[in-house]
Order: structure tokens, then C-alpha cells, then sequence
């Protein structure tokens, strides 16, 4: 895996590709962290987030899920401070209840 000339990094073109879930972008750390905050991995290797994640979610949706997850983790769920009181699915988060931000 040679890099690209003039490409943009791999987390941002992982985002972009239209397959879904990849393995590069569920290593990036906002993916990963955010998925296991969320409670849908317990998992700590990119491999087993990402097998978790599409067991998880319908292939279908797999698309729109990576870029909720990520803009969830942009915009919310930021791993140094996350809003809980802003999140919509904080009541259902165990992030959200272990850290008592919610």
C-alpha cells in the first residue's frame, strides 16, 4: 500500500469511499473511540471494531453510519470532552453513564 501523490490522508478518503465501513477508517481513533463509548465494541484492534461494526449494522447503511459515527465524534462525542448533554442518544449510551456527563 503505497500512498497516493497529491491524495488526501487515509481517514479522509476512507470517509469519502462509498463502500462503507473500511479498515482504514475504523482505525482512525474518532471512529474507534466512538463506536466503543457508544457500546457497540468492546473491541480494542481496528480488525475486530471493524468486523463488530458491520455485524452490527445492515449493509445498506453501512455508508451513512460511517459518516454519522464520525460526525458524532466531531461534533459531540469528542474523546477529551465529550457533550453528553447535547447527545440525542445519551440515555442510551454507556459512555454517557460511566463518566456521568449526561
Amino acid at each position: 500500500d503505497r500512498p497516493l501523490t497529491g491524495a488526501p490522508p487515509p481517514r479522509s478518503a476512507a470517509a469519502r469511499r462509498p463502500s462503507g465501513f473500511t479498515r482504514s477508517e475504523v482505525r482512525t481513533r474518532r471512529s474507534s473511540g466512538v463506536s466503543a463509548r457508544l457500546g457497540l465494541t468492546r473491541a480494542t484492534e481496528a480488525e475486530e471494531i471493524h468486523d463488530d461494526l458491520c455485524a452490527l449494522i445492515p449493509r445498506p447503511r453501512w455508508t451513512k453510519a460511517s459518516h454519522l459515527l464520525i460526525w458524532h465524534g466531531r461534533r459531540v462525542c469528542d474523546a477529551r470532552r465529550p457533550r453528553c448533554d447535547a447527545c440525542p442518544v445519551s440515555t442510551l449510551c454507556p459512555g454517557a453513564k460511566a463518566t456521568d456527563h449526561a
